[in-house]
């Protein structure tokens, strides 16, 4: 992940109020500028609700956009937005040659 792209909107939202961050494991997580950052909680174990859902893009977007895990867990939380055949999936698709 690029960091400016996970900072930013978490100096903005930490200040009002309490922010989570998950990944597939508790480790590390690196950044494109070798910055690691710790995960509060991983997808299978976080049970909470949402009122903003921040997913930051950046260098590994593209093998995020494949990766089954992730997916699987924006699907549950964010329903018809991220199904396989949806609008934003087709869209990454033309984009990334599939």
């Amino acid at each position: 992940m690029t960091l400016l792209d996970f900072a930013g909107p978490q100096c903005a939202l930490g200040l009002h109020g309490n922010t989570h961050l998950l990944w597939k494991t508790l480790e590390p997580a690196k950044t494109d500028l070798g910055i690691s950052v710790l995960p509060t909680s991983t997808f299978a174990n976080n049970r909470k609700e949402f009122d903003v859902l921040l997913v930051p893009g950046g260098v590994r977007a593209a093998d995020a956009i494949r990766d089954d895990e992730i997916l699987n867990f924006l699907a549950e939380e964010l329903g018809d937005l991220c199904l396989p055949n949806s609008r934003y999936r087709q869209v990454w698709r033309q984009y990334d040659g599939e």
